[in-house]
């Protein structure tokens, strides 16, 4: 496996996976959720390219994955970021010839930059043919995953021109471009050989292939039998093997086969990997024998002594986040003076593991290790403090790690699936069982339109019976005496005991019918009346929260309360924090930021 390295360029993130070839590959992101989802694939066939001898460069649009803000909309500033990369790639690697390989949007942002790029070769995986049918597509999925944590913060963007699509923002410049974009009436065509991968009865596929051969174009189409199993979340999604393997024979059968002389020393000087920002600096590091990464963000002056804030991943989402809400997070607390490190544990995002040619399922615990061994590390850097930040799957690896890792001083947990997993459990089986929670299920069997549903057979109740059988059962060993028993075992309570024993700030939260709640009242009783022996344990349910912080309001209620904790608890201090703008701010509710139902022995926030 070859060994790719960390490159910025004019504020943009990338890798280079490098390779003796003459002739480049740069990958194409698609944008929003999807180059998250498809995060693991493009790296896996970026690693494959190189091993075939072509240098290869992923990276980031400006304001997207780790990458500096960006001003332009998303057309016209992706389309330059790709001619800049294609440029970087010439100058980093030497090579004389350039391919653009693109997915979905990437594909067309590559088919509208080839000309000005002079690419030799464009590679388009499942293009968006039309701008038009693409953002109609994009607003269902709009309306369908806001429709349960709609806010009025969320409205208000709506209302000045901009949407968000699962947590990512689209401005009124992109809707607008997007709304005129038809890759079938552009000419010339992009690129003077073109191979196209689409799914069987793509009809505007097969009208842009022509049109490009009617341009005098060398065009091959090849069916994506496997896009649909590769479009999904990451924990689900699987990379195309059979489409890699047509794509890796296409590009190895063009001409010439040259192989370059080695780079100086010098010859990638001018690419150091450091992002610039404002007020602060972002530097990606390896550490650990594992091969872990995580990227650093340092404030420039002034920062809070001796204290970082971790972010380890969200199930399989790489360290920018769901909704890239880990690199938001990130550069808020820079801007307030506390350093942050995201990562990615063992085979996931960019750490070693990842670029694996497998499949293979994570193991939780050694996520959970690996979570303790990033802690270890910002402590051996001088940060004696450590403030783990984890959502869903990431909340139990901030748990866990923190019942190993005696630099850590604080966890928040938003949503923690359950307090305990089998040893041999997988970061995919959290994924698997989420199955909703008991209360989700008993609202849903008061509508009559889920019965309706059943009666005609678009639905089962066997979910809802198998999860309320699940929680009868625990909730009857609960009852009878179950509690002592997972004390002894280090369970909920145990693990809660030595953490406070050790002064540990432990704080969940959780949105109103998540999964998690079920599992921390069997611990913890209705309404946490357990949870007020432990004197530094807080929970509280937040009405506007939803699972993974798809939407802006999410995010802005755990920033703010992460921040309420650093206040009072960690020494940062409040008039900066005053001064700085945050992100939108969820409306206020009776008073307070945080509004909803807390558990514990005293009220925060």
């Amino acid at each position: 496996m070859t060994t790719m390295s960390p490159t910025v360029f004019d504020g943009r993130f990338g890798w280079l996976h490098p390779a003796p070839g003459a002739c480049g590959v740069v990958i194409c992101n698609p944008f929003g959720h999807e180059a998250m989802w498809l995060h693991r694939s493009l790296r896996q066939l970026a690693q494959r390219l190189a091993e075939q001898g072509m240098p290869t460069l992923r990276f980031d649009y400006a304001g997207c994955g780790d990458s500096a803000p960006g001003e332009a909309d998303a057309i016209s500033g992706g389309t330059a970021d790709i001619a800049a990369a294609a440029q970087h790639l010439r100058e980093l690697a030497g090579v004389t010839r350039v391919v653009l390989l693109g997915v979905r949007m990437g594909a067309t942002l590559a088919a509208l930059a080839a000309v000005q790029v002079g690419a030799d070769a464009l590679v388009m995986l499942e293009p968006v043919v039309s701008g038009k049918t693409y953002w109609r597509e994009q607003t269902v999925l709009r309306r369908t995953a806001a429709a349960p944590t709609a806010s009025p913060s969320d409205a208000a963007s709506v209302a000045e021109g901009q949407c968000q699509v699962l947590g990512y923002d689209v401005d009124a410049a992109t809707i607008e471009k997007l709304r005129l974009l038809d890759l079938r009436a552009a000419t010339p065509h992009p690129a003077p050989k073109v191979l196209i991968l689409a799914t069987t009865g793509n009809a505007a596929v097969d009208v842009l292939a022509q049109s490009y051969r009617a341009c005098g174009a060398s065009v091959e189409t090849h069916g994506f039998a496997e896009f649909h199993a590769m479009l999904q979340p990451a924990w689900l999604s699987r990379a195309p093997r059979e489409a890699f393997e047509t794509v890796l024979c296409w590009l190895g059968s063009q001409p010439p086969h040259v192989i370059l002389p080695s780079l100086s020393p010098d010859a990638g000087a001018h690419s150091a990997p450091v992002i610039e920002l404002d007020g602060a600096r972002e530097r990606p590091v390896m550490f650990d024998t594992r091969g872990l990464f995580g990227m650093l963000c340092e404030p420039d002056a002034d920062p809070a002594r001796g204290l970082a804030i971790l972010l380890p991943n969200t199930g399989c989402t790489p360290h920018p986040g769901e909704s890239r809400f880990a690199v938001r997070f990130a550069r808020r607390m820079a801007s307030v003076g506390v350093a942050t490190l995201r990562i990615d544990v063992s085979g996931l995002g960019e750490s070693q593991a990842a670029g694996r040619w497998d499949e293979a399922p994570l193991p939780l615990a050694g996520a959970c290790a690996d979570t303790a061994r990033a802690a270890a590390w910002l402590a051996a850097r001088g940060y004696r403090r450590v403030l783990v930040l984890g959502v869903c799957t990431g909340a139990y690896l901030a748990l866990r790690a923190a019942a190993g890792e005696p630099a850590i001083a604080g966890v928040i947990l938003v949503n923690l699936p359950r307090f305990a997993f089998a040893a041999d459990c997988t970061i995919q089986d959290v994924g698997l069982a989420r199955q909703g929670s008991t209360r989700r299920h008993l609202k849903s069997m008061l509508e009559l339109r889920k019965w309706r549903e059943v009666v005609r057979g678009q639905a089962s109740l066997a979910p809802v019976i198998a999860t309320m059988l699940r929680y009868a059962a625990r909730r009857c060993a609960s009852l009878l005496g179950a509690p002592l028993l997972v004390r002894r075992q280090g369970g909920a309570a145990g693990l809660l005991r030595d953490l406070d024993a050790r002064g540990v700030h432990t704080r969940l939260l959780y949105s109103p019918d998540d999964v998690g709640l079920d599992d921390f009242r069997l611990n913890f009783g209705a309404g946490g009346r357990r949870l007020k022996r432990f004197a530094h344990a807080r929970a509280r349910v937040v009405d506007e929260l939803d699972h993974e912080l798809a939407n802006r309001a999410s995010q802005a209620i755990v920033t703010e309360y992460c921040e309420g904790l650093l206040r009072e608890f960690f020494d940062v201090g409040e008039a900066r924090m005053a001064d700085e703008t945050t992100q939108p701010t969820p409306p206020q509710r009776a008073g307070t930021l945080l509004a909803g139902a807390e558990c514990g022995s005293a009220r925060y926030g």
